[in-house]
């Protein structure tokens, strides 16, 4: 892949050498280091701060300073109305985890109300993002206020708001955001729907078709992308960029466990499902037992992040066992299609015919 074939107003704004963006992933897999070995091959690396305390944060920020990472993507979870009513409303959700809990001799008590608000503090972030001036903020689950995006840009941040539908684009297409991310049905993770249903939703393909009929802005593309045909296509069809996660997950360099790295990369196809079970929010991930029994038994679950902090000390458990049946193991529906073990490796075969 030439700069000259696929040259656009993104390579010269970020300062990359290849239209190629590696996807936030929330949950340690975004590590100062990872991120380097993106950056250092040419693609713009994203920071998750989902999940991350403010500590966390800001030595990440600091650690990308240090490192010399001088253009990269600080994803911010736009989050929904939170009462104290609805944290009590999620007792049946936290009843019946309880044989999950008991299968691998854990103890969850119930989270408050001023946990969860001091655990994902949307507004502090923002505030250590624009203190920092991060170059690119782009925003998940929802559309964030105009006076937000007009802070960022005030800054001269590059502002970013996520679809998964044609509605979702219109609805941003009213805000100020220099560019949108497509979301097609085939990403792995965290769907980042705010007004479609997200038990189903238009293939990548399809999605961008539609887009590019309601709007004029810059669009970014998800959803089982992870080889050079992928980005190909997508940028002959007016995509300004490719956005990849599995693939990049699946390198030795992210933070991802082990066994997270080995499922991808010995997946087969069809090995994956949508679900709300693990958090609240529906996202693609290997199937696996804890999925499958609240699909089932249609369990009932919490709205996000509650559901999220309800199993995190499951996860966490499984995952230190190596417990694969209760892990949220993210990945997209190509994941079979994944076989680079390093950022290197992964983006010589994304630019290489």
């Amino acid at each position: 892949m030439t700069n000259s074939r696929f040259e656009n107003h993104l390579l010269s704004q970020f300062k990359i050498q290849y239209p190629i963006i590696q996807a936030p992933m929330a949950g340690g897999i975004t590590t100062p280091e990872f991120l380097k070995s993106v950056f250092d091959a040419g693609a713009l690396p994203s920071l998750a701060t989902g999940y991350r305390s403010l500590t966390g944060l800001k030595e990440d920020l600091e650690a990308l300073k240090t490192l010399g990472v001088s253009v990269y993507n600080a994803n911010l979870f736009v989050p929904e109305l939170l009462t104290k009513e609805t944290v009590a409303k999620a007792k049946p959700a936290y009843q019946a985890l309880k044989p999950f809990y008991g299968a691998l001799n854990i103890t969850q008590e119930p989270i408050e109300f001023r946990e969860i608000q001091e655990l994902d503090d949307y507004a502090k972030k923002i505030e250590l993002l624009l203190e920092y001036r991060v170059p690119i903020v782009s925003f998940v689950f929802d559309m964030p206020s105009l006076e937000i995006i007009r802070q960022f840009k005030a800054i001269g941040t590059y502002t970013i708001g996520t679809a998964t539908s044609v509605e979702e684009v219109v609805a941003l297409d009213t805000l100020e955001l220099d560019a949108i991310i497509l979301q097609g049905i085939e990403a792995g993770g965290h769907r980042a729907s705010f007004i479609s249903g997200c038990g189903d939703g238009d293939d990548l393909r399809t999605l961008l078709k539609k887009a590019k009929q309601v709007t004029d802005r810059p669009l970014l593309v998800a959803g089982g992308i992870c080889q050079y045909l992928d980005i190909d296509h997508y940028l002959t069809e007016g995509a300004a960029a490719a956005v990849i996660g599995t693939a990049f997950l699946a390198c030795a360099e992210s933070g991802a466990s082990s066994l997270h790295k080995e499922k991808i990369l010995n997946a087969c196809a069809g090995e994956t499902m949508l679900t709300n079970a693990f958090t609240g929010k529906w996202a693609r991930g290997f199937t696996n037992r804890f999925m499958v029994q609240y699909a089932e038994d249609d369990l009932p679950v919490a709205c996000y992040p509650v559901q999220h902090y309800f199993t995190s000390a499951l996860r966490a458990e499984a995952k230190k066992n190596n417990f694969p049946e209760y892990m949220s193991l993210w990945a997209g529906m190509n994941a079979h299609r994944v076989t680079e073990k390093t950022v290197k490796a992964l983006m010589a075969r994304l630019v290489s015919p």
